[in-house]
C-alpha cells in the first residue's frame, strides 16, 4: 500500500519566505545551512512570495476579509519598504 496523503510538490521558496518574516539575515543563514538540493534563485523567489502576501491582503480586505484595508496597507508597506 502506498499513501500519497503527505506527498506534495511545492516551491521550497515558500518555506524560506516565511523565515524572512523572522529576519532576512536569519533566513539567509538557514538557507546557507540547508543541505537539500537548492537552486540559486530560491531566496529571490522567497522574497517575492514574502511581499506578495501584502498585496493579497489588500485585495482581500476590499472584499471585507480578513482585515480592514488600512491594516492591510500597513502590512503591505512593511513588506515592501521595511
Amino acid at each position: 500500500m502506498i499513501d500519497f496523503g503527505d506527498f506534495a510538490w511545492f516551491d521550497k521558496a515558500k518555506d524560506f519566505s516565511e523565515l524572512i518574516a523572522l529576519g532576512a539575515d536569519f533566513a539567509e543563514e538557514v538557507f546557507e545551512k540547508y543541505s537539500c538540493k537548492k537552486d540559486k534563485d530560491i531566496m529571490e523567489r522567497a522574497k517575492i512570495i514574502y511581499k506578495r502576501l501584502g498585496i493579497v491582503l489588500m485585495y482581500e480586505s476590499l472584499k471585507g476579509y480578513p482585515m480592514p484595508f488600512n491594516e492591510a496597507y500597513s502590512f503591505f508597506r512593511e513588506r515592501f519598504y521595511g
